[in-house]
């Protein structure tokens, strides 16, 4: 109870802004209250100056893990929770993140009571961390299941803010892409291979005729070497789904084309995709941008950010925008003097700068230099008339000092100049404002990290340096440009030469055949034997018509057979397989799409989350499960149970 007793205390003195010396030999000199006393102390005793934001909150989780009973906790994460609101720091992911790594200890040591309630103290820090609704949507499922609305709420709410916010949308976006990227892949490869089981008689059949149409073995090894030949080549079987898709273009009938076409332009969009996530996700950890995106989230962790201390001392024109943004991170870190330096030197550099006076003015207000703080304001006022953020900060600290008709002509004028933010605060309870910093604009940083990237030479910098276009970056993803350029080159040909030059597959029982076949084209869609055997009926011997009529059963038991096998493994399958491409093309796509999410189970969350706080791979399943067995049930069983359609008749011969 004493050690208690002590580290509130501690806090105590801690929240008041008062520094708490470490125990010495000799007596350390007293602190009063006075702000400048208490900088001018603090510049010249090195030992104060860790005192801050940081190691605050240090103190108050220390004291919480000290603490003796649940009102002791609940009190000292109240006090927590004012301090940063007091500071400007709400939300602040920091705190949030201690506490959930409290909860994992707890659910380690198989509390799941302790791992509930330290999750609903995260989540009053960061009420839109993703890693804290996992959390809570995990301990939903042990405590409800995972039919419980609670648990499906909480995974949808860490999907949607693992997108929302700012800090995490590069890891989200990149776990996105690569699972479009796997379904496109997916979708692409079924494609491939339901053209090649149905069209690669006919490639075999055109090759054996354009080397004489002999009966050698040699000829008919020639049409499989054709078929596999770039796998041959370069040993690698991601090449028949690029060779064969654009290969049968020349075999397939419009709708299938088109389908395979729709595939291809989704692999290439998806590799761009991948592309551009890879490229946003390396830049967010890259300097500035990574400590511009910190200042976004609240982070008051300071230590990774000193790297921004060389660029500022650097003799550059970028020199007063790395002490700008390193002034934030010292700011919201809660090292107050030195971040007043920075903005002071930003200030007289550029011989007046609105950010930099508007963040002083919010030092000052932290510190409880109210007057200073509206000095501060209105000088930015002055070098930017329409900055309503100004205005509202002045109007926080006009209310300190009891000015109310200050605060509300300052108030309107926000509201004014700037509608959203007035119309945002105005949701929150007044009693709670503190005065809004401003960091510069994430594309501004990213533009300065891409900069910087192109003065290095590893691999992804190479491809950062080129201009990140549509043009450029459609090239670079893997087999981006061998499949256009396949995929262009066989369609070309396919409508170049006439239709007859490539063989077909007879309607009647699948024989291929090509012009050279037979003599006559008076029936197109059928081959000779079919012509005279089931249109002409002229002078067919009753054994040639019963081998015939056993061949075309044959041939109409197995397209049944593949039409179910196809729709029972994958929906969409089966309705390709029948010549309705565009139809199945979507089926399919959805299918490769739960699919695709079933391989990546990771996709549309933070990478970085802890990964004992809860997973969305269950929710996920879940739903993935109900979705997929729907398709699966309405797309692939029935289609598989229906009747075939016909194999001949007006409209196949009209095809």
């Amino acid at each position: 109870m004493r050690r208690t007793l002590c580290l509130l205390v501690a806090v105590a003195f801690m929240a008041l802004g008062t520094p708490v010396f470490s125990q010495r030999a000799e007596p350390s000199p007293a602190i009063h209250l006075n702000p400048d006393e208490v900088r001018k102390q603090l510049s010249t005793h090195e030992e104060l100056v860790d005192v801050n934001n940081e190691t605050t909150l240090a103190k108050y989780i220390q004291a919480f893990k000290a603490a003796s009973s649940p009102d002791d906790q609940a009190q000292l994460v109240q006090e927590l929770q004012d301090y940063l609101v007091q500071h400007g720091l709400s939300p602040n992911p920091d705190a949030a993140e201690a506490f959930l790594q409290l909860a994992i200890e707890a659910r380690r040591q198989g509390k799941s009571g302790a791992f509930a309630k330290m999750a609903a103290y995260a989540q009053a820090f960061d009420p839109g961390h993703p890693a804290v609704h996992m959390a809570l949507a995990s301990d939903a499922r042990e405590a409800h299941g995972a039919w419980s609305p609670t648990f499906l709420f909480e995974s949808m709410a860490a999907l949607l803010d693992s997108f929302a916010r700012p800090a995490w949308r590069p890891i989200a976006m990149a776990n996105l892409a690569l699972w479009a990227r796997i379904a496109s892949l997916l979708l692409l490869a079924a494609l491939s291979l339901l053209m090649f089981f149905k069209y690669n008689s006919l490639l075999r059949h055109d090759v054996q005729e354009w080397l004489g149409s002999t009966e050698a073995p040699w000829t008919r090894a020639a049409g499989w070497i054709v078929l596999f030949l770039p796998s041959l080549l370069l040993l690698s079987g991601y090449w028949w789904i690029v060779y064969w898709s654009a290969l049968f273009l020349l075999y397939a009938r419009w709708p299938e084309r088109v389908a395979v076409i729709l595939a291809i332009g989704a692999l290439v969009a998806s590799g761009y995709f991948a592309l551009r996530a890879e490229q946003d996700l390396f830049t967010s950890n890259a300097q500035p941008h990574w400590s511009n995106l910190r200042s976004y989230a609240n982070r008051i962790d300071v230590g990774p950010d000193r790297a921004l201390e060389d660029m500022a001392a650097e003799d550059s024109n970028l020199a007063p925008f790395y002490r700008l943004i390193l002034a934030n991170r010292l700011m919201l870190h809660g090292s107050y003097i030195q971040a007043e330096r920075l903005y002071q030197d930003v200030d007289k550099a550029q011989g007046g700068n609105p950010q930099a006076l508007n963040n002083l003015g919010c030092i000052y207000y932290f510190e409880g230099r109210y007057q200073e703080a509206i000095s501060k304001f209105t000088d930015a006022i002055a070098q930017r008339p329409d900055m309503g953020r100004a205005y509202f900060n002045r109007s926080v600290a006009k209310n300190k000092l009891f000015d109310f008709s200050g605060a509300k002509d300052d108030q309107e004028k926000c509201q004014s100049l700037d509608p959203a933010l007035f119309s945002q605060m105005s949701r929150e309870q007044s009693e709670d404002w503190v005065p809004l910093p401003v960091f510069p604009p994430l594309s501004k940083t990213r533009d300065v990290a891409l900069t910087q990237e192109r003065r290095s030479s590893t691999g992804l910098s190479r491809a950062l340096s080129s201009p990140v276009t549509f043009a450029s970056g459609i090239l670079q993803p893997a087999f981006s440009a061998p499949i256009l350029i396949l995929a262009f080159l066989f369609l070309a040909v396919g409508l170049i030469k006439k239709r007859s030059f490539f063989a077909k597959a007879c309607f009647k029982c699948g024989r291929p055949y090509c012009s050279r076949c037979k003599t006559s084209l008076e029936f197109d869609s059928f081959c000779a034997q079919c012509v005279h055997l089931y249109i002409k009926q002229d002078g067919v011997s009753p054994e040639a018509r019963l081998k015939k009529n056993y061949e075309v059963e044959t041939y109409n038991r197995q397209q049944a057979a593949s039409r179910a096998i196809l729709s029972l493994l994958a929906p969409g399958a089966g309705h390709v397989w029948e010549g309705n491409g565009v139809q199945g093309f979507f089926i399919l796509a959805l299918w490769c799409s739960l699919v695709s999410g079933f391989l990546v189970r990771a996709w549309g969350y933070p990478l970085g989350a802890p990964p004992s706080a809860g997973s969305l791979a269950p929710a996920y399943m879940l739903v993935a499960s109900i979705l997929g067995t729907i398709v699966w049930l309405v797309f692939g069983l029935l289609k598989a149970l229906s009747r075939p359609a016909a194999t001949w008749g007006p409209k196949q011969v009209r095809r």
